[in-house]
């Protein structure tokens, strides 16, 4: 295996590479590095965030940062964070809407002029992907001639820039022994003239006489093979290897010990002229150590200058906390309804075991009304297709359904790969997977689908354990548990309203469900251990502040995460989403559940609802205010008028 291998490592390479940037900014060793990306929609949006985790920089999109006064900035949620140094991992006509193409949303407005002004240093200088154009592999022997005075060490293969006169003629005389490619990014495709036919080949020849300086040839030479894996057959395919080489401060330069194969994707010349402009597949190019120190010395870290210690994130921009704050929410979703889905497969298993037609029907309508979401017309069918109706929604991308919530969280996950660990990451897409593999099929309810859901829930509480334990206590984390307590609080309110719904004695309120889905049958039953009363089951899920499944303990954990956001930029002043939290914990606080538990003569439990409906309302207000504070930063202020909170 690899760790038996004397592999020469590349960590080297990652540390010149930050030195050499540093020094190319003024701020020197201070300088802030980010990485521009065009988004996680770009095939190689992995690769970025890799390199940015690696080399410990800062991961941005477009809409992450903003030019003032020539200057670049990143927007973050304590303000206004200068960008010292750009390394740009995005096509240069995309950089800036203003002086390159006037339809990108990917760039950053201004871009070219603070790079002009030398106010940031951009790594792939803008216009840097004109010296990746093959023409200029037809010049470079005479350019190393002319620049070094030395022969070229490593021959090129033999090329014919057909901007050049002298080797056009040369192309469109020997054009059956060659073959064609783009001589710049944007050009027409590779083409092997030797399988064209006569009038394909006249219209090459048009081609190439319109507009030359697209075209250069090649030689055909006998490329090297790899073995590939390929429909479970080792097969032979051409490839070429990538080197890298940075530019040390002292203006040496450091190769790396290694580098990338491109594998073509068929075994023939024409893939492997492909391969330049991002054809094919790849590999990892290992280079042996010669004895068995060399190694490690490689990685071995060189002394320097003192750190400076730093604690939190200086860098956060409004659009992860943004997407933090929603992975929280959506997996939030996902919990609340892989529990009703389990509750409801479950009950109506046992009625219709029993042949409980009338049972099975009300449970899934009380279900419904605590949060479940029905596909539509499913209420009207014979409760025996009731399961298989409800697997069948859930596990398709419908709104509402499962998913959809899954499908959502993923998504989110992909804006936020820098930021999560492996092992988070890994489990998300996992949970993914599971919905993925358990497309709607004929299966036993208790032998696949409720272990089914079992294991989603358990894969879930994962990730939520894996924030928990290995996230540190920074803005980060309170986004992402911010949104979950918000989701969880607002889940708790309606499923405790729609159990209140259309009831009009303590005995017609499904207690036993309210608590089964709140995971607190164990917890009341120890407290009480008498069958459930209803002050008693409001009591345990609004009030009681242990107990985590709980309205209480949801707006304890979202009242401390305001104050410690809010004291960033701390004036001494209760700002909107702290003086909103302090009115709901003071109403949760101040409940009394008797009072909402006695059922009001022809009325129900009219008052509770009531109750509820607000804290549901001001839930929403927090999640808004949120919003606007911290990621879209608009103003806002909240109503002057009082509000009635209480019935």
């Amino acid at each position: 295996g690899f760790e038996h291998l004397q592999v020469q490592r590349i960590a080297g390479t990652y540390r010149a590479l930050i030195d050499s940037m540093k020094s190319m900014s003024p701020a020197g060793q201070d300088a802030h590095i980010a990485l521009l990306t065009p988004g996680p929609y770009n095939e190689t949006y992995f690769e970025h965030a890799y390199l940015a985790r690696q080399l410990g920089i800062t991961l941005v999109q477009g809409e992450d940062l903003t030019v003032r006064d020539n200057h670049v900035f990143l927007k973050t949620l304590t303000g206004l964070q200068q960008v010292d140094v750009i390394f740009r991992h995005m096509t240069g006509e995309w950089c800036d809407p203003l002086d390159l193409r006037g339809d990108s949303v990917l760039g950053v407005a201004g871009l070219v002029q603070a790079a002009r002004a030398g106010n940031v240093s951009v790594i792939n200088a803008l216009g840097a992907g004109l010296l990746d154009g093959g023409a200029f592999t037809a010049l470079m022997p005479e350019a190393a001639k002319a620049l070094i005075g030395e022969e070229l060490l490593l021959p090129t293969v033999k090329t014919w820039w057909c901007g050049n006169p002298h080797d056009r003629e040369h192309v469109l005389s020997n054009l059956e022994g060659l073959s064609l490619r783009p001589a710049f990014r944007g050009s027409p495709r590779a083409v092997l003239p030797s399988t064209l036919s006569s009038k394909e080949m006249d219209r090459v020849r048009q081609a190439i006489a319109a507009k030359p300086w697209e075209w250069m040839a090649q030689m055909p030479e006998q490329f090297s093979t790899v073995p590939v894996w390929n429909n479970g057959d080792l097969t032979a395919q051409p490839m070429m290897i990538r080197v890298f080489a940075v530019a040390a401060p002292d203006k040496t330069w450091h190769v790396m010990a290694g580098g990338l194969v491109r594998v073509a994707e068929h075994p023939n010349l024409l893939a492997v002229g492909r391969l330049q402009s991002g054809g094919g597949g790849s590999k990892d190019l290992w280079v042996l150590a010669r004895n068995e120190n060399s190694a490690t010395v490689i990685d071995t870290r060189t002394t320097k200058a003192k750190v400076k210690l730093v604690r939190g994130n200086r860098d956060l921009p409004s659009r992860v906390a943004d997407n933090m704050f929603w992975l929280g929410r959506y997996l939030e979703r996902a919990d609340a309804k892989t529990r009703l889905l389990r509750a409801a497969l479950l009950g109506l298993e046992d009625a219709l075991d029993q042949g409980e037609m009338k049972i099975a029907r009300r449970h899934v309508g009380t279900l419904t009304r605590l949060g479940l979401a029905v596909p539509k017309g499913a209420m009207e069918e014979s409760p025996s297709r009731l399961p298989k109706a409800l697997i069948e929604f859930h596990l398709t991308r419908q709104e509402e359904s499962l998913a959809m919530q899954v499908e959502r969280l993923t998504r989110v996950a992909a804006n936020l790969r820098d930021r999560l660990s492996i092992d988070t990451w890994r489990v998300i897409q996992h949970m993914r997977d599971q919905i993925e593999s358990s497309r709607p099929k004929a299966r036993p309810l208790r032998e696949d689908v409720i272990g089914w859901l079992n294991s989603l829930i358990l894969i879930i509480e994962a990730a939520n354990g894996l924030s928990m334990e290995n996230m540190t206590r920074g803005p980060l984390w309170q986004f992402l548990d911010s949104g979950r307590r918000i989701e969880r609080a607002i889940f708790i309110v309606d499923s405790v309203g729609g159990a209140l719904t259309d009831c009009d004695t303590e005995e017609q309120v499904p207690m036993e469900l309210m608590l089964d889905i709140a995971d607190s049958v164990m917890t009341y039953r120890s407290r009480y251990l008498a069958a459930p009363r209803l002050s008693g089951v409001l009591d345990l899920l609004l009030c009681d502040e242990s107990n985590p499944r709980s309205l209480g303990f949801q707006l304890a954990a979202l009242f401390d995460h305001m104050n410690s956001l809010a004291a960033q930029n701390a004036d001494g002043f209760f700002r909107p989403e702290q003086k909103l939290m302090t009115v709901l914990c003071g109403i949760v606080r101040t409940m009394d559940v008797d009072i909402l538990a006695a059922p009001i003569h022809d009325e129900g439990f009219h008052d509770a609802e009531r109750l509820l409906e607000s804290l549901r309302s001001r839930l929403w207000e927090v999640s808004e205010i949120i919003s606007r504070e911290y990621f879209t930063h608009a103003q806002w202020r909240l109503p002057t008028q009082p509000i009635d909170y209480l019935p």
